[in-house]
């Protein structure tokens, strides 16, 4: 009993601090643009021809959204990504729980509520927190026998999450290179946990996303669209950025000390390590073949990449979880609540520097 009641302490202690933006903070020029486009008829939305940099998932969600909490304010529009962050909550939870332990479930859902990269995203009219629902729901789908109903949930899931943001595309492609390896090298698949037959679903959803979406998508227009980019792709903006670390080098040495203790506890597992972990391989595959492309089209996008934050919270868990067993988690209360201040440095940022956060620290 007392485990759920901390549990649910923990999420409630993030929602709060969601809360808060949610409520204080008035629109930016691109939630905005959302509320626009969903009050555009359904046909208008699904013809592609009103914003080439996103495909038409989103608009559609909040135009349903709308219609389930009969309001269009801001905030009512907002309380979408508050129900998000939850189920969120809960999928890493469960993923924690089944890739290594129930104390590492614990820890990665810490590690999560009181996010610095996380709150800067998990309260606007934007597509990014349910695009980390969809990739957190594909993910646990993954641990899961491959039977004939969770595979055509796998397939859904990719439907929708490709058709909701193009930043679901670099998740979507990194996991077909890795269920690819697996089923090319049958010894992968009992160390990554995944089973080969979730490939066929997951290539399906690919063909059928490309024949009804791309031939309407001005790669062209949307290319340009996003040329804007290029200054922040170098690798000083986009590390501290994943790290959610604030705009103060010692919060960026200590998310980086996170990221290598995490690191070496998963490489070093007595049991299990890298592989049995898959969000930090597929934010890693993430992360490089973005950077590859990058250099001949601008397309590294820091607020599309969220398997790339996914996968630091879990190696921030692992550092989270060896700390706690170090003398009587003594610094583990320290890295812990130093963790927090660099969460409330950015909460308050979006304040005296509106919109900074959005773009970079």
């Amino acid at each position: 009993m007392m485990r759920y009641v901390g549990i649910a302490l923990i999420i409630l202690i993030g929602l709060m601090v969601r809360m808060y933006l949610v409520v204080a903070l008035p629109l930016w020029a691109d939630e905005r643009d959302s509320v626009s486009y969903m009050e555009l008829p359904v046909s208008t939305i699904v013809s592609g021809a009103i914003n080439v940099t996103h495909p038409p998932g989103y608009s559609l969600f909040l135009k349903t959204w709308s219609a389930v909490i009969r309001s269009t304010s801001a905030i009512g529009l907002r309380t979408s990504t508050l129900v998000l962050y939850v189920v969120n909550a809960l999928l890493l939870y469960a993923l924690g729980r089944r890739y290594l332990s129930e104390r590492y479930g614990t820890m990665l859902l810490l590690a999560y509520s009181v996010s610095g990269y996380s709150v800067i995203f998990d309260w606007q009219i934007r597509p990014y927190t349910a695009l980390v629902t969809l990739m957190l729901a594909s993910l646990y789908l993954l641990t899961l026998d491959a039977s004939l109903p969770v595979l055509i949930s796998f397939a859904i899931v990719h439907v929708v999450g490709l058709f909701l943001d193009y930043g679901f595309v670099w998740y979507a492609g990194s996991l077909c290179c890795l269920l690819l390896l697996i089923w090319m090298l049958p010894r992968l698949q009992q160390r990554v946990g995944m089973h080969k037959g979730f490939l066929p679903p997951l290539l399906i959803s690919i063909v059928v996303y490309a024949a009804a979406w791309l031939p309407y998508w001005e790669i062209g227009a949307g290319i340009r669209g996003i040329a804007w980019i290029q200054p922040y792709t170098v690798p000083s903006f986009f590390i501290p950025y994943f790290l959610g670390a604030a705009h103060k080098q010692e919060f960026f040495v200590l998310f980086l000390s996170l990221l290598c203790i995490g690191g070496s506890v998963l490489l070093y597992h007595k049991k299990r390590g890298w592989w049995s972990v898959p969000p930090v391989v597929l934010a890693a595959l993430s992360l490089y073949s973005t950077y590859v492309v990058n250099m001949l089209v601008p397309v590294l996008h820091v607020r599309n990449l969220q398997i790339v934050g996914i996968g630091l919270l879990f190696l921030y868990a692992a550092a989270f979880e060896w700390l706690a067993g170090k003398w009587k988690y003594v610094p583990f209360a320290i890295v812990f609540c130093l963790y927090c201040i660099n969460t409330a440095v950015i909460v308050q940022y979006h304040f005296y520097a509106p919109g900074m956060l959005i773009i970079k620290f």
